[in-house]
């Protein structure tokens, strides 16, 4: 009887293989979405349900549950729409472009979490916790509210600092 010698198996690579293709088939239906996008616009593209799930899903194991949103002046959890993208989560930059709204963060709302009654929302960020400087349109953390988009309530003229 003779040796039998080592043939490797045909079709190891068949895995690779596949991979590769959808690899490109993935890029090309990619790319031909974003002709599409450019083509007919942003308004076009329908928002992802699932990422809308995982986020609610993910800010309910966190205690935030955004169906029992709070009624003004209770405490809980508030959505409030950006008011710079007017909710899209993008705008047009200097040169055209569409750009990711730099206050929202390009996801059009945010979220502020009232601990108690007495906290408004603030007036300088309306809530989002970015503004832009008033003059040379800088985007920075909100300074009168430390980037919270809440503040306390307004101290009785009569009531001394508190120290």
């Amino acid at each position: 009887m003779a040796p039998r010698t080592y043939m490797p198996r045909r079709g190891k690579g068949t895995y690779g293989y596949l991979i590769l293709l959808m690899v490109v088939v993935g890029a090309a239906l990619q790319w031909n979405w974003m002709q599409r996008v450019r083509r007919d616009g942003a308004e076009t593209v329908v928002t992802n349900s699932f990422a809308e799930k995982l986020t609610r899903w993910m800010l309910a194991k966190r205690g935030i549950h955004l169906e029992e949103e709070a009624a003004a002046g209770e405490s809980g959890t508030e959505r409030i729409l950006c008011e710079t993208c007017g909710g899209s989560g993008q705008m047009l930059g200097p040169d055209g472009a569409i750009v990711p709204c730099p206050i929202c963060q390009g996801v059009g709302y945010g979220l502020v979490r009232k601990f108690s009654p007495d906290e408004n929302i603030c007036p300088f960020c309306v809530g989002m916790g970015r503004a832009f400087l008033p003059g040379t349109r800088e985007v920075v953390i909100c300074p009168r509210c430390n980037g919270r988009g809440l503040i306390g309530p307004a101290a009785a003229p009569d009531a001394p600092p508190a120290e």
